[in-house]
């Protein structure tokens, strides 16, 4: 049985092998991905707190951030996950996924409400082009009855 383990533990090694090279520095975060639609990266948002000088208060900002996302790790949207600085990989990719810590319970459901709202919006549009077509026939037999 624990040399069952220990094959597992080499194939996860193995696949991080690969992005032993690339050197990890800087700052660290944690967020949540938002997008992982692009092929081997995904977009993280965090939020962090913003000092604003004239009122000295504090306020949330977001922050959208590019980062690799290895294959050994592969985070899908709504996974809470910790990335870190590197040298830039791309145009806009310069972090890289360090691990998934977990997954966001409301990001899902977020998402669906979020759905629901676009799908109102249009059967909205829908029924206000439909109903001018409507009330021209309505309105054109109310004057035959009048005369």
């Amino acid at each position: 049985m624990a040399k069952k383990q220990e094959k597992k533990a080499e194939t996860n090694v193995e696949t991080s092998s690969k992005y032993k090279n690339i050197s990890l520095r800087g700052q660290s975060f944690v967020g949540i991905v938002v997008s992982d639609k692009a092929m081997k990266s995904a977009t993280v948002e965090f939020t962090r707190r913003y000092f604003v000088p004239k009122y000295e208060r504090y306020e949330k900002r977001l922050t959208k951030l590019h980062a690799h996302n290895p294959p050994h790790i592969h985070a899908k949207e709504g996974d809470i996950v910790r990335i870190m600085e590197t040298r830039p990989l791309s145009k806009t990719i310069h972090h890289i996924i360090v691990e998934k810590i977990g997954e966001h319970k409301t990001y899902k459901g977020q998402k669906m409400i979020e759905e629901e709202e676009k799908v109102k919006i249009v059967r909205k549009k829908e029924e206000a082009k439909e109903e001018p077509k409507k009330k021209s026939p309505k309105h054109d037999a109310s004057k035959a009855s009048d005369e």
